[in-house]
């Protein structure tokens, strides 16, 4: 796109023919109204910024929209510490609290891929499917990567001393 001005006038231009689409593809990603409201917004302000032409951002806006839903998606979830209701098996046994860290700390080490597709699995309680949907990837890429970060999430507690 030329200069500023012509840039608003085009991302304007959009925006009035794909604010609906461009809404109801982070509405199907996050099923929140509200939720789907801000990855739109977020859609919008990036593409003020697009430094290609009108009809490349116009094909983008579909991508740029599932991607600002998935990342809105994970900033909730992440938001904070692991879920206050994941905490240390058996109650008070220090070995047991050791252990429970231990896998925290190794979790949270893991590759992006594995982490995410763990926690969405195991701590948010995801099918893969919903996982598959919302990355964009396939069922069986989600299990393979489950399995892999289960075994690299193994393996690392293993050489922390944790025999499993």
């Amino acid at each position: 796109m030329a200069d500023k001005t012509d840039r608003h006038r085009a991302v304007g231009e959009l925006y009035r023919q794909y604010r609906v689409r461009v809404y109801r593809t982070a509405l199907t990603v996050l099923k929140s109204p509200a939720l789907a409201e801000e990855a739109a917004q977020e859609v919008w302000l990036r593409a003020v910024e697009y430094p290609g032409t009108a009809e490349d951002l116009r094909r983008q806006l579909p991508v740029m929209a599932k991607n600002a839903a998935i990342d809105l998606l994970r900033r909730e979830e992440r938001s904070g510490p692991l879920p206050e209701d994941w905490e240390p098996p058996g109650g008070e046994d220090p070995a047991e609290r050791a252990a429970f860290l231990a896998l925290k700390e190794q979790l949270r080490a893991l590759p992006a891929e594995y982490r995410d597709i763990l926690e969405l699995k195991h701590l948010w309680g995801r099918t893969n499917r919903d996982i598959a949907r919302l990355l964009d990837i396939s069922e069986s890429t989600v299990a393979t990567r489950a399995a892999r970060g289960r075994e690299k999430l193994r393996a690392a507690l293993k050489k922390e001393g944790y025999d499993l």
